[in-house]
């Protein structure tokens, strides 16, 4: 076979490890590199990684709820949209297809931006309206809104990623240290991220009460230790993701490629020319040269 690589979707029926295509093929020919569409691949360490824990399903299941909340009934979108305007918060649509963790990042944006406008809304109508009262007690607590600013601080990160994947002129050499890269900023920005800081500055403390946004906010320790676990083990989950998603075995051998490129090469000093890249060219030696 003189197929020497193969880009594909995620179907299982492409992606079996005994009986699907690529592994099929690979067993015709043995050097073939077979290389999983990259923004789907991305997509499934996102939802995959969340999906493994709990209380990122629970926090994905509450803006699911307000958004079919808003969206089936015209009247409550145009009073949460009265309350937007008012507060003079961002006026945001509400979608209920947004809440896909593929873009999930723009029903973050709204849930993070109209909170204040949010709280006031289902506050007025706590008394006549259960669902309403049940949503303010969720959304004032400190583990919805310390979940909220951890992912402004990640999924941002993430999405910037599939940006680059979709790029019609995108080198894939250039994919492994991107990967890389990313997981260094996610861990970076859990410890470091600007929406986590800007939660501790706005969040008021006066004797055993907490306000946000002028607004009561519910706050234990508890609550705090669940938000810091469910940072630990999200970035946990996503750079184990990338890892599964992103092998460095196949990406390596992509990225080795990059050698006959020859961008950096007018940067290398000339004593050291001899030795230009050769680590990539052994990489594609020890793929493609071995006996198979």
């Amino acid at each position: 076979m003189r197929v020497l690589s193969s880009l594909h979707d995620g179907a299982s029926v492409m992606t079996g490890h005994k009986v699907g295509v690529s592994a099929l093929m690979k067993k015709e020919n043995p050097m073939l590199v077979n290389v999983h569409c990259l923004a789907h691949q991305l997509a499934l360490c996102r939802s995959q990684a969340a999906s493994d824990i709990a209380k990122l399903k629970n926090y994905q299941q509450t803006i699911t709820d307000i958004y079919c909340y808003f969206s089936k009934f015209a009247k409550r979108s145009q009073g949460l949209k009265k309350v937007q305007e008012v507060l003079e918060s961002d006026v945001l649509k509400i979608k209920v297809h947004s809440v896909r963790w593929f873009s999930f990042y723009n029903a973050l944006y709204a849930i993070y931006h109209s909170w204040g406008a949010l709280v006031t809304y289902f506050a007025s109508h706590a008394e006549s309206d259960a669902k309403a009262k049940g949503f303010l007690k969720k959304i004032t607590k400190y583990e919805f809104i310390g979940i909220t600013h951890l992912l402004m601080d990640i999924i941002p990160i993430t999405t910037q990623l599939n940006l680059v994947f979709q790029k019609q002129d995108l080198d894939l050499a250039a994919v492994s240290p991107v990967v890389d890269g990313t997981v260094q900023h996610i861990k970076v920005a859990c410890e470091q991220g600007k929406h986590q800081k800007d939660l501790k500055e706005k969040l008021k403390q006066e004797g055993s009460e907490f306000t946000l946004e002028e607004h009561m906010v519910k706050v234990s320790a508890s609550q705090i230790s669940t938000v810091q676990k469910v940072k630990a083990d999200f970035v946990e989950a996503l750079e184990s993701n990338f890892q599964k998603r992103f092998p460095k075995e196949s990406m390596n051998i992509v990225s080795a490629f990059e050698v006959f490129a020859l961008r950096s090469l007018s940067f290398v000093p000339r004593e050291e020319i001899n030795d230009y890249d050769n680590d990539k060219l052994e990489i594609l030696i020890e793929h493609y040269g071995k006996n198979q």
